[in-house]
This record gives C-alpha cells, structure tokens and sequence, in this order.
C-alpha cells in the first residue's frame, strides 16, 4: 500500500432527502450556466465522498460542489496551472477547506 497522501472526489448514492426548493431566478440575475449548474446539482443530487489521505468527508453535490463550480472553477485550475496554491471550501454539509499546493509534477494536500 502506498503512503503518499491522496486526493480523491467520488459520487456516492442519490440523495432523496433535498428538503431545499428547487433552483429559480425571478430578477433574472443569473447567467444561463449559473441556473443551469444549480437546477442539474439540485435534480442529480448525491453524496459526494472528499478523501483527503486517510481522511474521508461527505458533501453534496447541491449545494457544496455547485458552489465550486459557480466560484469560478476554472480559474482556480488555471491558478494552480501558473503554480499557485488554491483552496477547495466546502462550507455548506461541513466546514471544510482543503488547501491544494503544486509540488513538482504533483499536488499535495
């Protein structure tokens, strides 16, 4: 068995229990990818098992990884492309912050 810590995001069963009302923008305030995010996280919601080394965390794929996902994703990944150190926050189903640091060819946690 390996001793190097690991990182790993994986779906886990369907969640049934969403007691939140569905996703709506009256004031029209969202861009059609932002409610779009929202409306497939809320309707395919599942636990979603964070595992950092031996540690394991259960989220949401509604609300905990949409609020990823809308924070502006895809700049964090170019942030750590250029070799900078970002933050993962999942605020909602745990307080959680997993910070991810470039170290050579890999990443640690």
């Amino acid at each position: 068995m390996s001793s190097n810590p690991r990182f790993e995001i994986k779906l886990k069963e369907r969640n049934l229990e969403n007691i939140a009302p569905p996703p709506d923008d009256p004031l029209g305030e969202l861009s059609d990818f932002e409610l779009g995010i929202r409306k497939f996280c809320y309707e395919y919601d599942r636990q979603v098992s964070v595992r950092v080394s031996h540690e394991e965390y259960l989220v949401f794929l509604d609300p905990d990884i949409c609020m990823i996902i809308e924070d502006d994703l895809s700049k964090l990944i170019a942030e750590i492309e250029k070799g900078q150190a970002i933050e993962l926050e999942f605020a909602e189903s745990c307080w959680l912050i997993i910070k991810l640091v470039p170290n050579g060819n890999g990443i640690k946690c």
